[in-house]
């Protein structure tokens, strides 16, 4: 396996400038004690697979002038949705639930989790000596796409979620491996339980419906219908 650490992984967008710069494989928000990293094959480029271990949670894969540009924006969704799952889970923890007050709709800019997911993607894979798919670099960083970017919510319509229970990792990560496609990047990152499998074509998981760029997540809670809603307005587009 060849350590990618020492260059970045947003070379192929042009314009680096800088030393590169260490970066946390997962938002330093998030990471706590429940991270969690199952590492598949990496097929892109021929590896087996490969283990991620704790101490590899930050890695020198970034130059200055990207990193800077990535900013806190797309970690502050993440972060704001995982606030919102949690809400879900205890929902008489919320201000204004001891009144027995419904709940509101929350709200979370779907490109900006889209783009930490893609980020995270990138982050995991180039430390790890795998090249991500360009698309997932130039989507984290909101650029015009050389591909589509689909982001398929695994849940089946109707069916109630596990969210943001702590028995189970914060975030986990997985490569997924297409027997049709093996040379496809393909992978899901969870967020305490609500899953999102990422890839640069349309996908079919045995024959599963699943939604591409969930508009809404709703559960059921002691109060009412908890809603999450996500605004994918301004994605960036697809290159002609």
């Amino acid at each position: 396996m060849t350590n990618q650490e020492g260059f970045c992984w947003a070379e192929p967008l042009g314009g680096c400038d800088g030393p590169i710069t260490q970066e946390h494989l997962v938002s330093k928000s998030l990471s706590g004690a429940g991270v969690l990293h199952r590492i598949g094959n990496g097929p892109r480029d021929g590896g087996g697979p490969f283990d991620l271990r704790w101490g590899d949670l930050k890695a020198r894969i970034l130059c200055r002038k990207h990193n800077n540009e990535l900013g806190g924006t797309a970690d502050w969704a993440a972060l704001r949705l995982f606030a919102h799952l949690k809400a879900i889970n205890t929902p008489m923890s919320v201000p204004g639930s001891r009144i027995l007050r419904p709940p509101f709709d929350r709200r979370v800019s779907g490109v900006s989790f889209g783009r930490w997911l893609c980020k995270t993607h990138c982050d995991i894979m180039f430390a790890n000596g795998k090249l991500p798919d360009t698309a997932y670099a130039f989507y984290a960083f909101a650029r015009p796409l050389p591909s589509p970017v689909h982001f398929y919510c695994t849940g089946l319509e109707g069916q109630q979620l596990r969210l943001a229970d702590d028995r189970y990792p914060r975030v986990s990560w997985t490569q997924l491996i297409n027997d049709a496609d093996p040379g496809a990047d393909i992978f899901s990152i969870s967020l305490a339980g609500f899953e999102t499998m990422v890839s640069t074509k349309p996908y079919t998981m045995h024959g599963r419906q699943m939604v591409d760029r969930v508009k809404v997540l709703q559960q059921p809670t002691a109060l009412g219908m908890f809603r999450i809603v996500f605004d994918w307005t301004g994605e960036p587009p697809v290159a002609a």
